[in-house]
């Protein structure tokens, strides 16, 4: 008879038939992303129980990436069985390079600032030779000392040192 009242109270005055009809619970996937500026998501939606949703996160930005997802699932494309409303956010982040450095010899000195960088930052490495040694160039030939980059990919950058030449002195008479 199309009432929707649960739990329903009738008064029988005569012989009468009712149907129950019964349908899945609906829930909700909701589906975002961190940043829309660098990427997308897809697959929200309303799901009865026990359906199958396929989620998927999109990095659309360069130099930069998926992440997870907010409760730490890292595949950019995953299936769900919906049980309950489910909330889930995709983290995204800049690309991360490694900036690495080696020298010609560990007694001759080092460098500082290797590390670990976002894509498109500044770095400066400084080479410190040690005592009796002096920074001739950059395994790329290049002679800044220090020297100021900006980050693209990994790098890997040696300084070359060489010892110091004390001329000796001469006395002649």
């Amino acid at each position: 008879d199309g009432n929707t009242d649960n739990p329903r109270t009738i008064t029988l005055t005569q012989d009468t038939s009712f149907t129950a009809q019964f349908a899945k619970n609906q829930y909700a996937l909701t589906i975002t992303s961190s940043d829309n500026a660098i990427g997308t998501v897809s697959g929200g939606g309303i799901y009865e129980y026990l359906d199958e949703a396929t989620i998927t996160a999109t990095s659309t930005a360069a130099h930069h990436h998926f992440v997870q997802w907010s409760d730490g699932e890292t595949d950019t494309l995953r299936t769900i069985t919906v049980t309950q409303d489910l909330s889930l956010t995709a983290i995204f982040a800049i690309d991360t390079h490694q900036v690495a450095t080696t020298t010609n010899n560990e007694l001759y000195g080092s460098v500082d600032g290797a590390g670990f960088f976002p894509y498109g930052s500044t770095v400066t490495l400084t080479p410190n030779p040690e005592n009796g040694y002096y920074f001739v160039y950059w395994n790329n030939s290049d002679t800044a000392n220090p020297n100021t980059f900006t980050v693209t990919g990994d790098t890997l950058l040696s300084a070359l040192f060489a010892p110091e030449i004390v001329p000796s002195i001469c006395m002649v008479s």
